[in-house]
């Protein structure tokens, strides 16, 4: 019988401790977990335990791979089998076939701080759970947006983080860079950074102010431009605000400053009682009759 008191049996046999039923190709009998393993369901379970490479897979309902860990090249995919989009050794693979791709993160809490998180890690020790200092320049974690181009995907954009400084002990100086690939290229090539000090740079490398933009074209197209698109302007509209706010009383404070290579051209200057008035190196505003 199927059930000898309290006992299951498969022909007339009562599997032991860590066996599981498995079809013959005939029937179905006792055998012992692939790989030497054994399946407890009131504990833990281990799969692969004596690096056979055996890959494990869950399926849905519709896809064949919902889950598939890979023992071969230590990955775990989710959606799919297919890796071609692992590239530099990643761990975690998302594939999505139509609709949209990746996953969504949700936060229930009556917790103000508690919310969604992603932790980008960098550790200058190669052994895990060990601690290292970093280096100035290194690369802390970046977002990658790449796009196929019928033949690869390649790099369309990236987000990434660097070391801006010497760290130490409670200290960590990190610049955040935005990178874009041009028209024609096939590589990515920064346009604008965040430095440690929280001057951003639009152009350059090296902001030399809290907000430093340059431009290396020399035709008509400005380097910045600010535009109001309204149809029609209303009365007192302002369109640039230099603003002194945290003093009323200044005396020969530049609001503008005109240069070139050869240092300064001009200044729009306040006095600090309600004139403002443009000065020139030159004295040819003082001459007459200049022809």
């Amino acid at each position: 019988p199927l059930i000898d008191g309290t006992n299951f049996k498969i022909n007339g046999a009562q599997g032991s401790d860590g066996q599981v039923l498995t079809s013959t190709g005939s029937g179905v009998a006792w055998e012992a977990v692939s790989g030497g393993g054994s399946f407890d369901p009131d504990g833990a379970v281990v799969f692969n335990d004596s690096s056979a490479d055996v890959d494990f897979r869950v399926e849905s309902n519709g896809n064949a791979n919902m889950l598939f860990v890979d023992g071969g090249n230590n990955t775990v995919n989710i959606g799919s089998a297919d890796q071609g989009a692992v590239r530099l050794g990643q761990v975690l693979n998302l594939v999505q076939t139509g609709n949209f791709g990746g996953m969504a993160l949700t936060s229930y809490s009556t917790t103000d701080n508690n919310r969604c998180l992603i932790d980008f890690n960098k550790s200058g020790q190669a052994t895990i759970g060990s601690h290292g200092v970093v280096a100035d320049d290194e690369d802390l974690g970046a977002i990658v947006f790449r796009g196929d181009d019928g033949d690869e995907f390649l790099d369309g954009a990236i987000i990434q983080a660097n070391v801006d400084g010497t760290p130490g002990n409670g200290d960590m100086p990190t610049r955040l860079v935005f990178l874009t690939t041009a028209d024609g290229a096939a590589t990515c090539t920064e346009r604008m950074r965040i430095d440690s000090s929280g001057s951003l740079g639009v152009g350059t490398t090296n902001p030399g102010s809290l907000f430093h933009a340059a431009h290396s074209n020399g035709g008509t197209n400005p380097t910045a431009r600010i535009e109001n698109t309204v149809g029609t302007v209303a009365a007192n509209s302002v369109l640039l605000d230099l603003n002194f706010s945290g003093d009323d009383s200044f005396s020969n404070c530049d609001y503008i400053k005109f240069q070139d290579s050869s240092g300064e051209e001009g200044v729009i200057t306040g006095d600090g009682g309600g004139r403002v008035y443009y000065e020139i190196n030159s004295d040819y505003r003082l001459k007459e009759n200049i022809t």
